[in-house]
């Protein structure tokens, strides 16, 4: 009998192209898998990324009428996650359905008034998820376990938040549980939390302004067993903010050299760019950190000040141009349709983009995430546009949506028009990767499953019927885009003329 069976539901918004990102381990459900497992209990990971669960599946998956089951989500997954609770308590009505992760962490009323739905865990999960375990066999219930908020006689009950945890208390993820043929196994996580603000990011939920980090013993001893298993020919630091401490940063290197991990797989990194410099970057090069990521957001002072980020547009520029000197490949993201965005922000941004000639450069559609001061802001426009339960809340959903104008974008600023945000989403994609360099950047980069790992062909993609008609149905999309180019180029609505840079 399994002691709780876990659940990652599938985001249905990258449509075609998701086939081209990397499928990476939850490792939040990883981590809550490996605390249960250190406690004696037993554990199942049911990841949709890579198979999705039907009445039948379900059925397969235990036979305790009983059984216990947790299901994470984030907003743009909410949706499936209310469906497979639907279909789980079709299938055993009398079993246990948990709820955790960020939507239900700050939307837990809105998920408590689903039927099927029997509790909610807000914030860490770990140790709370071992007392419903403990309480579920013992059939004493949850109403005095906290962080936990649930339904009594049609009140809605929340109990105080728990303390957030000592991260260096949990066991690493355990890896075994994961197929390595399926999955990219290249991903760590070093350290939990932000101690930044910014209006579009709802992570503060679940780690206040915290940061806590790992100690570098426990992250060598993770990446150690990951290259003995695995062989992962790049590891990315899944962190919010890797440089953000740097002697930690140092005495990681140090051990990292140490142990000869430099020499056995190259290493990626997410951070800011305020907080790189000609030490730390040759520290990490020395390393074999070969790539890192920067939310870059915008070239606009006024709009970098209102999202509260903290960096200046300068601050971006002359981190990226470090990082280059030191040979890094720089993937960078972009947010288009932020309040008080004018589309010659967004043509400022785009050229902005083009100079800094990094690796890769994607450009997103605003997201209002609830919990975030950028849901706040769309409310208060009235300028919020909710489709059924979250389904249009996706970063990419203007880019990846194959029919592009009509996807449902759940906010676009004033004095901008939907199709017109929708359309420089698209444009701005496009041209970015229109130089040859580029492009051939690009197809490099999807072949070697190297750097962030996203737009990358799975391994041996040609033998498989799936993803030959997946490339076909991008190149097909993409085709068509390129059309809508030429005609935006003759109706004078393109961002900027494209143009050779260096």
């Amino acid at each position: 009998m399994t002691d709780m069976i876990l659940i990652n539901p599938k985001s249905k918004a990258l449509g075609i192209f998701d086939f081209l990102v990397a499928k990476s381990i939850p490792l939040g459900l990883g981590y809550i898998a490996a605390y249960l497992l250190e406690k004696g209990y037993t554990v199942k990971i049911i990841d949709e990324e890579v198979g999705r669960l039907e009445r039948e599946t379900i059925s397969a998956l235990t036979d305790n009428e009983n059984q216990l089951f947790g299901i994470s989500s984030m907003t743009p997954t909410i949706s499936r996650a209310y469906e497979l609770a639907d279909l789980i308590k079709s299938v055993f009505p009398k079993s246990t359905i948990v709820f955790g992760g960020i939507h239900p962490t700050v939307m837990p009323e809105e998920v408590l008034s689903r039927a099927s739905v029997d509790l909610v865990v807000s914030g860490e999960a770990e140790p709370i998820i071992e007392e419903i375990v403990v309480n579920h066999h013992n059939g004493k219930g949850f109403k005095d376990i906290l962080s936990c908020s649930y339904n009594d006689n049609g009140k809605i009950v929340h109990n105080p938040r728990a303390p957030l945890i000592d991260i260096n208390s949990l066991p690493d993820v355990p890896y075994s549980l994961f197929d390595s043929t399926i999955y990219d196994m290249g991903f760590v996580i070093s350290s939990r939390g932000c101690p930044y603000n910014c209006v579009f990011c709802s992570q503060r939920a679940i780690n206040g302004n915290q940061y806590r980090y790992r100690s570098c013993d426990k992250v060598i001893n993770e990446i150690k067993n990951l290259i003995k298993h695995y062989a992962p020919s790049n590891i990315v630091f899944f962190d919010d903010i890797f440089t953000i401490n740097k002697k930690r940063i140092h005495e990681l290197c140090d051990k990292m050299i140490e142990n000869d991990l430099h020499k056995k797989s190259e290493y990626t990194m997410v951070t800011r760019a305020d907080c790189l410099d000609d030490t730390i970057l040759q520290r990490l090069r020395s390393t074999n950190f070969t790539g890192l990521a920067i939310g870059v957001e915008t070239a606009s002072e006024e709009i970098m000040r209102m999202i509260d980020k903290k960096e200046t547009v300068k601050d971006m520029i002359d981190g990226i141009e470090l990082a280059h000197k030191y040979n890094f490949k720089v993937d960078t993201v972009y947010i288009f349709g932020l309040p008080g965005e004018t589309r010659q922000d967004r043509v400022d941004t785009l050229n902005m983009a083009m100079s800094l000639n990094v690796s890769k450069a994607r450009f997103n559609n605003a997201t209002p995430y609830p919990g975030t001061r950028l849901f706040d802001m769309a409310q208060e426009e009235n300028n919020l546009k909710i489709i059924g339960d979250w389904e249009n809340f996706h970063p990419t959903g203007a880019l990846t949506s194959s029919n592009s104008f009509e996807w449902p974008i759940p906010y676009y600023p004033k004095g901008t028009t939907k199709e017109e945000l929708i359309m420089d989403v698209i444009q701005a994609n496009m041209l970015y990767y229109l130089q040859p360099k580029r492009m051939w950047g690009l197809l490099k980069a999807s072949f070697n499953r190297k750097g962030t790992k996203w737009l990358v062909l799975p391994p041996r993609w040609w033998m498989n019927i799936h993803y030959i008609k997946g490339v076909f149905l991008v190149i097909g999309l993409n085709l068509k885009r390129f059309m809508w180019l030429i005609k935006w180029k003759f109706q004078g609505k393109l961002l900027t003329q494209f143009k050779e840079t260096n």
